[in-house]
């Protein structure tokens, strides 16, 4: 799909900008969590406020909700991002694969740190980094998932956060899930088709310091 991808932009005059190195990455990564989550969840409550989404979208108890949503969404996309990078540059870490995921844990956490939030993001923060080692530790002992199957663990939890009363959204969850799958696919052909050579990325993120697992 990233080959398809790249041809059709040099076709029609596009230009992908390469993700070469542990910087490039971060920028993708943090760009492409923050769009997913984003559509997802501003997209559904518009859909489902209809005409009043202007009124709701004013309303400080709502976009209180609405940010918190965002934030701890944009996280769960992050995180299944990060999987989907180590399924996709493993082969070329060979024999260093669990370097790889460690150079990824620390990637993700210096990532989530320049968030400036409150204390509580950060303390959450801490404890969803021990469980995406915990992630990436069970994915390295199979061969890795398809990016949409990855996606259906952000998809649920950006569910569970819509700051849409349950009633209002009981029959949504396949619907919500299905979008995030979706945009994550996207985000799998983009990242493919920058990505032109994995062995130089996995050298640039295992050049990078890595902390110890204690400091977990």
């Amino acid at each position: 799909m990233g080959k398809r991808l790249q041809s059709l932009l040099r076709l029609f005059g596009g230009r992908l900008d390469p993700i070469e190195n542990r910087l490039d990455l971060h920028d993708f990564l943090q760009a492409q969590s923050s769009f997913v989550a984003q559509k997802a969840v501003v997209e559904y409550c518009r859909i489902k406020a209809g005409i009043r989404w202007q009124k709701l979208f004013a309303e400080r108890a709502f976009i209180e909700a609405l940010e918190e949503s965002r934030w701890i969404s944009m996280r769960a996309v992050l995180f299944d991002l990060t999987l989907i990078v180590e399924g996709y540059l493993r082969s070329a870490a060979v024999p260093r694969q669990m370097e790889l995921a460690d150079a990824l844990v620390s990637l993700i956490d210096q990532l989530l740190a320049d968030y400036v939030r409150d204390a509580t993001w950060q303390r959450d923060n801490e404890a969803a980094i021990v469980e995406l080692r915990r992630r990436l530790a069970l994915a390295q002992v199979a061969e890795p998932q398809a990016p949409d199957k990855i996606a259906k663990a952000s998809g649920n939890v950006v569910f569970d956060l819509m700051p849409v009363h349950a009633d209002l959204r009981a029959h949504d969850r396949q619907v919500v899930v299905n979008n995030v799958r979706f945009s994550t696919l996207r985000v799998w052909e983009t990242m493919t088709a920058r990505i032109a050579d994995r062995s130089q990325l996995v050298a640039s993120l295992l050049a990078a310091p890595v902390a110890s697992r204690a400091d977990d």
